[in-house]
């Protein structure tokens, strides 16, 4: 039962301290290749935009998450308003996935303490073939 109660304080912290916790690992690191990887085609196809000297509308892709619903509002292309509606979609829905993941960490794993095992395990070498027994205390 002590045990139970050592872990359990482990992992909230005594009175007066914060808990022990830990942006969603997972989620962030989504969040982040999610917009990055959306992010950077954007700004490609505004610095070939650009380079190309095309129309200047394409620059409000440079604004993340927004961007996209802009210039989609002043275009009437409906295979282009599809890309860029699915473009800002994946922006918002990343940099929701970011804010989520620091704004409400989880408790961090109390590792148990180890156990004692034995397992078989094989045993191959050039004069020796069988098993073998290994064990942690």
């Amino acid at each position: 039962m002590q045990a139970r109660i050592n872990a359990l304080t482990d992992q909230l912290g005594s009175p007066g301290t914060p808990p022990n916790r830990r942006p969603n690992q997972g989620l962030l690191i989504g969040g982040i290749v999610l917009f990055l990887s959306t992010y950077a085609t954007n700004l490609t196809g505004v610095a070939g935009n650009a380079l190309g000297g095309g129309p200047g509308r394409e620059g409000l892709l440079a604004v993340p998450g927004a961007g996209p619903l802009i210039l989609m509002a002043q275009t009437t292309n409906a295979l282009g308003n599809f890309f860029l509606g699915a473009d800002a979609l994946a922006q918002v829905g990343s940099i929701a996935m970011i804010v989520y993941a620091l704004s409400e960490p989880r408790p961090a794993r109390v590792d148990a303490p180890p156990r004692a095992t034995l397992r078989l395990v094989p045993l191959l070498g050039p004069d020796r073939t069988g098993l073998g027994l290994a064990g942690q205390f």
